[in-house]
Order: C-alpha cells, then structure tokens, then sequence
C-alpha cells in the first residue's frame, strides 16, 4: 500500500539547538519541493514531538501515531484525530538514498525517536 505522500530526500539537515533536535528530510533547497521536519527534546522523552509536512500550517505535536526507520527510508503514520490537520495526509513514507549527505546518520537519529 502506497504512503499519502513520498519523498526521495536529496537533502538532509540536522540541527541540535537548545536541546532540541531538529531533523529535515528535503526533496530539495526549495522547500515547495517538498520536506518533512521533525523535532523533538531528546533530553525529554515526555515532550512530544513536533511534525511538519511541506508547510508550517501542515504541523503539529503529537501528531504520530507509528514510526518504522529502516536502513534507507522512514514512514510515518499521522494519528488519525490529526490527519485533518496534515491536509488529510494520514501516511508520509520518505526515502533517504545511500549518496545523500548526512542521510544514515539522520535516520540513525530518527531511530531513538521516543513513541507513544
């Protein structure tokens, strides 16, 4: 079953800032390209994290119901009180190709994500 939205990252950044860990998976520099942020308190495990989808207007926290990282890819599964909030986006899959900078260790990052 296909994801609601995929994403090849060409670009990925990751910025550890005030405690809080930001990653972006971007297809682009252009964020209309499309992107998923995600951004989290590592330190606090109890703060939920923050999700955005190619735009600040399709954000919110707590707004994951699963996460799977594998070795390459992630998906993401929006908990479905909040997929109206994602523009009805209820699944977001993102692959993250092997020549992409700084890509395993996001992904390596994105593995301790704390779930609820």
């Amino acid at each position: 079953m296909a994801a609601d939205i995929e994403l090849t990252a060409r670009q990925v950044q990751r910025i550890d800032e005030d405690g809080l860990l930001t990653l972006v998976f971007a297809a682009s520099d252009d964020p209309e390209d499309g992107y998923v942020l995600i951004q989290w308190e590592p330190a606090r495990p109890e703060v939920a994290p923050w999700v955005e989808v190619s735009d600040e207007i399709f954000g919110a926290q707590d707004a994951i119901e699963a996460l799977q990282v594998g070795p390459a890819s992630f998906a993401l599964t929006i908990r479905p009180a909040l997929v109206s909030r994602f523009g009805m986006v209820g699944t977001v899959e993102v692959r993250v190709p092997a020549a992409t900078p700084g890509g395993a260790e996001a992904l390596t990052a994105l593995a301790t994500l704390p779930t609820r």
